[in-house]
């Protein structure tokens, strides 16, 4: 939420997520610009975001790294998820 704001200058740490149509971190940026900013994210306005983003986790990742350890039996289901030959990858 914080490089939303710093990248649109728009405050959305009360939005009611259950209010918006989308669930892909690209459509959520482009309907909150739209209903906030009435007009669509530029490509350069979404990566800019996602840097922001990224600073945000790593200065999280400074002040408390526990905050990103495994959830429990999360690597056990990705390691079972890759021996599933019958599934396409793209």
């Amino acid at each position: 939420m914080t490089a939303f704001l710093q990248t649109f200058d728009v405050n959305i740490f009360n939005q009611d997520w259950a209010d918006l149509n989308h669930v892909t971190d690209w459509g959520i940026t482009e309907e909150l610009v739209n209903i906030h900013l009435n007009r669509e994210p530029t490509a350069d306005e979404y990566k800019l975001m996602i840097n922001n983003f990224i600073l945000e986790l790593q200065s999280e990742l400074v002040k408390d790294c526990k905050q990103f350890d495994e959830v429990k039996g999360s690597n056990h289901f990705f390691n079972f998820i890759k021996t599933q030959t019958d599934w396409n990858w793209g």
